[in-house]
């Protein structure tokens, strides 16, 4: 068993140390850099959104699904407003806490 995990971890260190140390030496396409830059929010979305929605499914309380639909709604807000993830990540989760503390 630990041969295994050994093995994976050597497997993944070559595979991101391949990217690691050439990237000084590889030009990526201005293409294939504008697509990449859009990763980090679409997995941030996705995050949160499939956060969102287990909430939703599990959880009876229509205030507390409400309440994370407009933590949703609020981040979306922040972004589209600000430009910034840290700041939606902060107001949304803040404002879920209150909700949370507060009423539920």
């Amino acid at each position: 068993m630990t041969w295994l995990i050994a093995s994976m971890a050597v497997l993944v260190f070559v595979c991101r140390g391949f990217f690691i140390f050439t990237a000084h030496k590889i030009k990526l396409p201005e293409g294939m850099r504008v697509a990449l830059s859009f990763a980090p929010p679409v997995v941030l979305s996705v995050i949160v959104v499939s956060s969102v929605m287990n909430i939703a499914k599990s959880s009876g309380n229509a205030l507390e699904t409400a309440a994370a639909f407009v933590a949703l709604a609020i981040a979306g807000g922040v972004v589209y407003r600000f430009g910034s993830f840290s700041a939606a990540i902060v107001s949304s989760l803040g404002f879920y806490l209150v909700m949370k503390l507060v009423f539920l």
